[in-house]
C-alpha cells in the first residue's frame, strides 16, 4: 500500500492536498497531529465524543472523501509507526479508528447520501487495513506493537457493518442511479467481499499460530 501512497503526488493547490501534505511532513507535536486529523473529521461529522471539532473547516467534502483512500494510506503508513504509541497512552486512538470504522454510519438517522459515502470509506478503509498487514511481523517488536490495534479494527469494520449491512449501503442507497453508478456499486462489492474472504488467511499467516492479539480468533475463523 505503500505505493499507492508514493505514486499520488499533491500538485493541486487546494486545502484537501494542503491538508494531505501535512500529514505526509514531520509533524512535531502530538497537539499538531490531533489538530490535523480533526479537520477531516469535523467536516465529516466525525468527530467522537469528548474531543472538540475543528474550528479551521476548510476542506471540501466530496474532494475530502474522494481522497480518503490516500488519507488512509498516509495514516497507516507515515502516522502510524511513530504516533501509535503516544495515541495509545492518552487513549485518542479512537481519532484514528474513526478514518476506517465511523461510529456515524451506525446512525439510522443518516441521510441515504451520507451512508453511502462512509459506507465508501469504510471500504477503502478495510483495504487500506489488509494491504497495511504484512509490515506487521510479530517478530519485530516496533510493528507488532501496532498489529493488536489494526485486527481489532479489521474486527470492528467487520462486525459492525457485517455484509448485509455492506449491501444494503452499497445497493439499496440512491434508487434513482443510473448505469455507470450501479457499475460502481458492483466493484465496490466485488472489492469488499474479495477483501474479507482474504482477511483469515492473511491475519492468520501474520499471527504465526498466537492468539494473542484481540479480535484475532474470530477474522481467522472468518
Amino acid at each position: 500500500m505503500q505505493e499507492r501512497v508514493a505514486t499520488h503526488e499533491a500538485t493541486l493547490s487546494s486545502p484537501v492536498h494542503e491538508f494531505l501534505a501535512s500529514l505526509r511532513s514531520p509533524i512535531e507535536s502530538l497537539e499538531q497531529l490531533e489538530t490535523l486529523l480533526l479537520q477531516p473529521l469535523t467536516t465529516l461529522t466525525l468527530v467522537p465524543q469528548g474531543f472538540r471539532a475543528s474550528l479551521v473547516v476548510e476542506l471540501q467534502r466530496n474532494e475530502l472523501l474522494k481522497m480518503m483512500p490516500f488519507i488512509q494510506d498516509t495514516i497507516l503508513n507515515v502516522v502510524l509507526p511513530t504516533w501509535f504509541l503516544p495515541l495509545q497512552e492518552i487513549g485518542h486512538l479512537i481519532l484514528i479508528q474513526q478514518f476506517f470504522c465511523p461510529s456515524r454510519l451506525s446512525n439510522t438517522d443518516l441521510p441515504e447520501s451520507e451512508v453511502s459515502e462512509l459506507s465508501k470509506m469504510v471500504l477503502s478503509g478495510l483495504s487500506s487495513l489488509k494491504a497495511y498487514l504484512p509490515s506487521l511481523n510479530m517478530k519485530d517488536p516496533g510493528p507488532a506493537v501496532i498489529l493488536p490495534f489494526v485486527v481489532s479494527t479489521i474486527s470492528s469494520i467487520i462486525s459492525q457493518y457485517s455484509v448485509d449491512v455492506i449491501y444494503v449501503n452499497t445497493f439499496m442507497t440512491d434508487k434513482d442511479k443510473h448505469d455507470a453508478k450501479n457499475a460502481s456499486a458492483i466493484q465496490d462489492w466485488d472489492d469488499y467481499i474479495r477483501v474479507v474472504c482474504s482477511i483469515p488467511s492473511r491475519v492468520a499467516n501474520i499471527l504465526e499460530g498466537s492468539r494473542d492479539v484481540a479480535g484475532s480468533q474470530s477474522l481467522e475463523q472468518g
